[in-house]
């Protein structure tokens, strides 16, 4: 009875939230993370080259930052999926592209690079929202002095320490089995209202993958170096594959097995 409600009270919005604008995106600029964490796939398969970092081209880069202003986007930029953000050398550069298109840049690390040195100058360069995704016991000693020196200071920035390693012992069925990758006993049922929707999210070659979830970039809705973003954003087989996905309608395998709630 609670998913009839739930799936009934998302149908009113279903077509006006996946259509049209976003609020937020995600783009993979580098694929590799230097983690091997239990739950993540990360943790048995590399994405896309195993011999190490994989950057996503400039000229995507470039094109990307470019549909971006043509739309005048302005939410939530996160440039991060599976890989570690900070090992992309263009990080400053590309936290100062963020800001200049007036987006809001957001970074996901695991801290194991995050200097007190690096902070400064992605402040400096405009970066708002800061997690920490803790994935060890302890933090790395990098990371643990750069949060001391975030606490001693008075930043404008949204900085939180996400704990994934105490969650997961804690409490495995906290966690999904990323769209059927991971092997994970749990006892949930497929999401209604995925939020993972609701944004796009673009892998280290440029294309627009279903979700987050899609570690192999298996769902690929469309290359923004072919198409621009937004066309590919609203192209109606797309929004239809989005839309059912919000109602909790799956006819994809990833989703038929994604138990991540």
């Amino acid at each position: 009875m609670k998913r009839f409600i739930k799936r009934s009270l998302a149908l009113p919005f279903s077509l006006r939230r996946i259509k049209n604008s976003f609020k937020e995106i995600e783009v993979e600029t580098i694929s590799f993370c230097n983690r091997k964490c239990s739950y993540c796939p990360n943790v048995t398969v590399d994405r896309f080259d195993t011999s190490g970092s994989v950057l996503m081209k400039d000229d995507v880069l470039d094109e990307i930052f470019k549909q971006l202003r043509s739309i005048k986007f302005k939410g939530i930029f996160s440039p991060h999926m599976y890989g570690e953000p900070l090992l992309d050398p263009r990080i400053v550069d590309i936290i100062s592209r963020i800001s200049s298109i007036g987006a809001i840049p957001k970074i996901v690390t695991n801290g194991d690079y995050l200097t007190i040195d690096l902070l400064d100058k992605l402040i400096v360069s405009g970066l708002k929202i800061l997690y920490i995704s803790k994935h060890s016991p302890i933090l790395s000693s990098k990371a643990r002095e750069t949060i001391k020196y975030i606490t001693n200071n008075k930043f404008n920035l949204n900085f939180k320490v996400l704990d994934f390693y105490t969650d997961f012992n804690k409490d495995r069925n906290m966690f999904g089995n990323r769209g059927g990758n991971l092997d994970i006993e749990i006892k949930k049922k497929p999401p209604i209202m995925c939020g993972y929707v609701l944004y796009p999210v673009i892998d280290v070659n440029g294309s627009m993958v279903l979700c987050c979830q899609d570690f192999n970039s298996d769902y690929q809705l469309g290359n923004i170096s072919e198409r621009h973003i937004i066309d590919i954003w609203n192209d109606p087989m797309n929004i239809a594959i989005r839309r059912n996905i919000f109602l909790g309608k799956f006819d994809l395998s990833i989703c038929k097995q994604c138990l991540m709630d």
